[in-house]
């Protein structure tokens, strides 16, 4: 149990270095987009510090639904990372974007899907 408490510990210690980095997101499909085909928009949200943080896919700035959240990770240097998802069938007159809400921002931040990335 001590092993565990130290572990918590140094996590701790080594996050409030870490505090305040913030998230780089990237917004894309899956599959090259084609208007009315089925495929999958991603929202890869990676770097940041401290974990908590919330992550919405959006069309035409509705929440999707059906959006699937990995697991929250790590990389070597301690910051976090997480993929959001949800099936889609691009429509040419709708906009799909990727909201991020985290403390390093002073207010929610909103990406857009460029179909053509």
């Amino acid at each position: 149990m001590g092993k565990a408490v130290a572990l918590v510990a140094l996590v701790a210690l080594f996050g409030l270095s870490q505090a305040g980095v913030t998230p780089k997101v990237q917004v894309y499909s899956r599959f090259p987009a084609s208007v009315g085909t089925k495929n999958v928009l991603n929202c890869f949200v990676e770097g940041f510090h401290p974990p908590r943080i919330t992550i919405t896919l959006m069309k035409d700035g509705v929440p999707m639904e059906g959006a699937q959240y990995s697991d929250m990770s790590f990389k070597d240097d301690w910051t976090f990372q997480r993929l959001v998802h949800a099936d889609f069938t691009p429509s040419s007159e709708a906009v799909y974007t990727c909201k991020v809400e985290h403390e390093t921002f002073k207010e929610p931040q909103v990406f857009k899907w460029d179909p053509e990335f």
